[in-house]
């Protein structure tokens, strides 16, 4: 891993961000937004573990926070398995 300076490379929080950057690489928002956009409720979810998921998913989204909430509640209104 490359650091740019020693003092970088002895702090913990710099040495976890550039192991994530190796592990993980990249997001692709796209996708990510695309995996948002078709989470629906699932048969036997509550609310709360439906809205906690949402969230979940919305966090690598890079959307803004306007937006971000805007966007969950449109998710919440489409996905959410009404039986009536």
């Amino acid at each position: 891993m490359q650091f740019p300076n020693e003092t970088e490379q002895k702090t913990l929080s710099k040495i976890v961000e550039k192991f994530d950057e190796f592990a993980i690489g990249e997001v692709n928002e796209t996708y990510e937004r695309y995996v948002f956009n078709r989470q629906n409720q699932g048969q036997d979810e509550s609310i709360d573990a439906y809205i906690a998921a949402l969230r979940s998913l919305a966090k690598p989204c890079g959307f803004c926070v306007c937006l971000a909430d805007s966007l969950l509640r449109d998710r919440i209104v489409l996905g959410v398995k009404n039986n009536l």
